[in-house]
């Protein structure tokens, strides 16, 4: 009886660290494109001031 408790103990903490897991995982890419879309429009923004640069 003790061991089974325990082994329904360890599934349910394995089941708990892999949703945690796959939350981790979902919030990293979550953030990756953020992060992304953010340096794109920096870039742009580099791009936009070498052309007035070229035009002056």
């Amino acid at each position: 009886n003790i061991t089974c408790l325990f082994c329904i103990a360890e599934h349910t903490s394995l089941k708990l660290s892999k949703l945690s897991f796959n939350f981790q995982h979902r919030m990293q890419k979550l953030l990756s494109s953020l992060t992304s879309a953010i340096d794109d429009s920096n870039t742009g923004t580099e791009e936009e001031t070498e052309h007035e640069e070229q035009t002056l």
